[in-house]
């Protein structure tokens, strides 16, 4: 007979870390605003029709057991991070380079949760951090003491800018010439450099002002509600 082995219940959280369940039931609104998803969004995911998608006593059990899927996911991951549902939201919500530069999140929303499921399994078991919890490193962490001009080539692909002059961009007064270089850097800065070059007022003040993919939009938007609260 095979040894059997601790891993082998690691499907389960140890408990109900953001109160998603109350009982054995889970609270399938309340999952669903967690992870931030419209109703289409839940219909594409489960591949359930539209017009099923509710939260009452008709409910179908196959989006019951879905989201209780989900809701078990969510709480595995806020184990990791001791239960803390900001930090557990903010890794939902940004890219991971171990899955492809995908969001968890839209992972989920692409009907693709189960393997995700295994992922966080898997990783959880081996004791290693999938992410960090938020993208707060110093820049020399990266790539070393050439970080910085790293970073400002990649920011400005296409022109000669090197660090200095990146920095003294960001401080220029004219509002027009700042939002060009805030811009940039929302573009095509890695996260944990954005969160490094600007403040969360920075990003607050120009995301409404320039242009994003949706897709990056929307990401950003999702941070910053965990970054306002310093984390």
């Amino acid at each position: 007979m095979p040894t059997i082995t601790p891993d082998i219940f690691s499907t389960v959280p140890q408990r109900d870390y953001l109160s998603l369940f109350e009982g054995n039931r889970p609270n399938c609104q309340r999952i669903v605003r967690f992870l931030g998803l419209r109703n289409e969004e839940v219909a594409k995911a489960t591949g359930l029709p539209f017009g099923s998608i509710r939260y009452d006593e008709k409910m179908p059990v196959d989006l019951i057991e879905r989201i209780r899927e989900w809701g078990t996911l969510l709480n595995l991951v806020a184990e990791f991070f001791q239960g803390d549902s900001q930090k557990t939201s903010l890794w939902f919500a940004m890219p991971n380079p171990l899955l492809g530069d995908v969001a968890p999140r839209d992972m989920i929303r692409s009907g693709r949760d189960k393997k995700l499921f295994k992922f966080v399994v898997t990783a959880l078991s081996e004791n290693k951090p999938t992410v960090p919890a938020s993208p707060e490193f110093p820049i020399s962490v990266r790539h070393g003491p050439d970080i910085g001009e790293k970073v400002a080539k990649e920011v400005f692909w296409d022109y000669e800018v090197d660090l200095q002059e990146m920095k003294r961009l960001l401080q220029n007064k004219r509002p027009e010439k700042r939002l060009w270089v805030i811009g940039r850097i929302l573009k095509y800065a890695r996260w944990e450099d954005v969160r490094q070059l600007l403040t969360t007022k920075d990003i607050e003040e120009a995301l409404p002002k320039v242009d994003l993919p949706e897709v990056k939009r929307r990401m950003l938007e999702n941070a910053l509600e965990v970054w306002r609260h310093g984390k």
